[in-house]
């Protein structure tokens, strides 16, 4: 719903379970991005993103987990134009930018961790406790050079730019929610959480 999308939740866990159902769910999955062209610098694998499921039942209680990793990689050629200020209405394009040789490259690692559990007061209504943690690394590199200057600038001037960008954050949140069926018409629904971020 529009109200996980607005919270930023990367993973919602919600297991119907059958009545009395005692045991373990295990599921892994993995989804990647692969770029074979060679467009993307020496990073064929672009983005990857690994995860797994546990759940445990038994009697009125369901214990969940959750991870999952994700890693992207991206080399891209932007180019940039500039011009010198009142000299010359002139634009100067950005030099030695290639798919070799990319002029923005990007790089984010996340981890995401989800454990919870649900309390079935009876069977239509459901007490839980959700617990989520997210630690991401990121980082951007720019690079341009300019070596071709207008020719009513006095005097041949290179131009080199590098901007890097490096952040770490970690969100934190704890959830407890409420949800209960009433008959097909009316459902109950009502949470409360804290949450924490830092970078």
């Amino acid at each position: 719903s529009g109200r996980f999308v607005a919270e930023n939740y990367s993973v919602i866990v919600n297991y119907i379970l059958k009545k009395d159902y005692t045991g373990y769910d295990i599921n892994a999955a993995n989804s990647a991005l692969f770029n074979p062209a060679g467009t993307n610098g020496n990073d064929w694998l672009m983005s990857e993103q690994p995860e797994i499921d546990l759940t445990y039942t038994k009697d009125n209680f369901s214990v969940y987990a959750h991870y999952d990793y994700k890693k992207t990689n991206l080399n891209l050629s932007h180019y940039r134009f500039v011009r010198s200020g009142d000299f010359s209405p002139e634009y100067v394009r950005t030099e030695n930018t290639s798919l070799d040789n990319p002029s923005d490259i990007y790089s984010n690692r996340k981890n995401h961790v989800v454990a919870g559990i649900n309390y079935y007061i009876k069977p239509n209504h459901i007490l839980s406790f959700q617990n989520d943690y997210i630690f991401s690394d990121e980082s951007t590199e720019n690079r341009y050079q300019i070596s071709k200057n207008p020719e009513s600038l006095p005097v041949d001037v290179i131009y080199n730019d590098t901007t890097t960008t490096k952040l770490k954050d970690k969100d934190y949140k704890g959830t407890v929610s409420y949800k209960g069926f009433i008959n097909d018409n009316i459902q109950l629904y009502s949470d409360i959480s804290y949450n924490r971020y830092s970078d």
